[in-house]
């Protein structure tokens, strides 16, 4: 386990490359001032001075796909990325979700047409970034969408089966666990070959590891 004398050495050495070649660590509220970002400005204001947030890259895609050239934007990206796989959708927003399914979910597109589509890689359990405009009834809306083409994933391969059981027992009890009704819970089962300790090769191992370091000290 590193000592918090091993993370100074490590913090240390990243510095000292960061003055080598120049680099100077600032705040992302600096970053984006240097680069003449400013939250306040309009949207038109922007675009007149060509100046794009990240927001902006997708409500301009957005209305793209909305204008009369969108369905010859649609066959153009469908052209180029036959498949779009997005994971932690969980995380996404309802613009970035009208992108991806006006480009790629085709649910009426006839059988044995050449392979596309859409797949969605989420847990709604893990829906925590709202302050960042991720919406979680925008993944139940998907889910909808997905009707019978939506599949889950029993089996944990990760956690020993005491830790999996107590997860079980522990939201499998409340009606309403997560506080909206749609998203319910399903129990997890151990993989076959899991083991009920955890061990490694000639050592015993401690099932939880807490690695901390000094602040002042690694200043």
């Amino acid at each position: 386990m590193p000592t918090p004398g091993e993370h100074k050495t490590v913090q240390a050495r990243i510095l000292a490359y960061a003055e080598a070649v120049g680099w100077t660590f600032v705040s992302r509220e600096e970053a984006e001032r240097r680069r003449g970002f400013d939250p306040d400005v309009p949207p038109a204001d922007r675009a007149r001075n060509r100046s794009l947030f990240f927001d902006d890259l997708l409500s301009e895609l957005r209305a793209a796909l909305r204008s009369s050239d969108g369905p010859r934007l649609v066959s153009l990206l469908r052209e180029r990325h036959a498949f779009a796989l997005i994971d932690e959708f969980q995380d996404t927003d309802p613009v970035q979700y009208e992108i991806f399914r006006t480009v790629w979910h085709r649910p009426d597109e006839a059988e044995g047409a050449p392979g596309r589509g859409l797949v969605l890689i989420g847990d709604p359990k893990q829906a925590i970034y709202s302050f960042r405009g991720a919406d979680v009834h925008t993944y139940l809306r998907a889910h909808a969408d997905a009707a019978d083409r939506s599949y889950g994933l029993d089996v944990n391969w990760r956690s020993d089966p005491p830790l999996i059981e107590a997860v079980n027992t522990l939201f499998g009890r409340p009606a309403n666990a997560f506080g909206v009704k749609e998203i319910g819970f399903a129990p997890a089962q151990p993989r076959e070959d899991a083991s009920v300790q955890l061990v490694a090769p000639g050592r015993p191992v401690a099932g939880l590891r807490v690695l901390y370091t000094d602040r002042a000290a690694a200043r």
